[in-house]
C-alpha cells in the first residue's frame, strides 16, 4: 500500500481519537486530503476499520510530504511518534474545533488538538502538540511549552507556566500567580484528577488532591 502526498496520518486507535473523529473528517475535506488512522494494531470490529493500518504499513508506505496529529494523551507516547514523525518529513497538522474560544494574543503552535467549548482568553503563548480537551481553559498571561496535556474541565488561571511534557488530570485547578511571580509547573510533572494546585509543582513530581500535595 502506498499512500501519496496530501496524506493525514492520525497516530491512536482509542478513546480520544474516536472523540475528534469530526475534526479528522472536516479538515480532511477542506483540504482534500485522503487520512488514515495508524496504530500499533489491527483490532478486529474497530470503529474506524474501514481506515486502519498497522504502523508497520505506515513506516513502510508513507511519502513525503505527509501531515499528521496524535491524538494519544500519554505526553511520552506523544513526543517519541511526532519526532519520528517530523524526522520522516512530517508536517503536524493542528485539529481545533469550531465551538473553541479565544481572545487576543493567542498562540497556538503546530499539532494541537484543541476540543469543543475550550477557552483561551488572552495573551497565551502554547507549545507543539498541545491537547485541550473540552471545558478546559486557560487565562491571561500564561506559557505552556511543548507536548502537554489539559484533560477535560482542566482550569489554569492567570499567570501560570507550565514547562514541556506536563500532564494533567481532569477537572484540576491550577490557581493563578502573579505578574512578578509566575505560578511555575515543572517539566513532566503530573497534576492527578481534581487536584487543586496551590503552589509551584517541581519538575517530574506527581500532585494529588485539595491542596495538592506531591506523592
Amino acid at each position: 500500500m502506498t499512500h501519496e502526498a496530501e496524506t493525514l496520518y492520525i497516530f491512536g486507535a482509542g478513546s480520544f481519537t474516536r472523540c475528534v473523529m469530526h475534526l479528522v473528517s472536516q479538515v480532511a475535506r477542506a483540504r482534500h486530503l485522503d487520512y488514515w488512522i495508524v496504530d500499533r494494531q489491527i483490532a478486529q470490529n474497530n470503529f474506524i476499520q474501514d481506515r486502519l493500518i498497522s504502523e508497520s504499513t505506515f513506516y513502510g508506505s508513507a511519502k513525503k510530504p505527509f501531515y499528521f496529529n496524535i491524538p494519544i494523551a500519554d505526553v511520552e507516547i506523544r513526543e517519541k511518534i511526532a519526532l519520528n514523525c517530523l524526522a520522516l518529513g512530517g508536517m503536524p497538522l493542528s485539529l481545533i474545533d469550531d465551538d473553541y474560544i479565544s481572545y487576543s494574543d493567542v498562540i497556538v503552535r503546530d499539532g494541537a488538538i484543541i476540543c469543543a467549548r475550550t477557552m483561551i482568553t488572552t495573551a497565551v503563548s502554547i507549545g507543539r502538540f498541545f491537547h485541550g480537551n473540552i471545558y478546559s481553559y486557560i487565562e491571561h498571561d500564561c506559557t505552556i511549552g511543548d507536548f502537554v496535556t489539559f484533560s477535560p474541565r482542566v482550569s489554569c488561571n492567570g499567570y501560570v507556566n507550565i514547562a514541556n511534557k506536563v500532564f494533567i488530570g481532569a477537572g484540576a485547578i491550577i490557581r493563578n500567580g502573579s505578574a512578578d511571580k509566575p505560578l511555575l509547573i515543572g517539566e513532566a510533572a503530573v497534576i492527578g484528577m481534581g487536584a487543586v494546585v496551590t503552589k509551584d509543582v517541581p519538575a517530574f513530581a506527581t500532585v494529588l488532591g485539595n491542596p495538592a500535595r506531591i506523592v
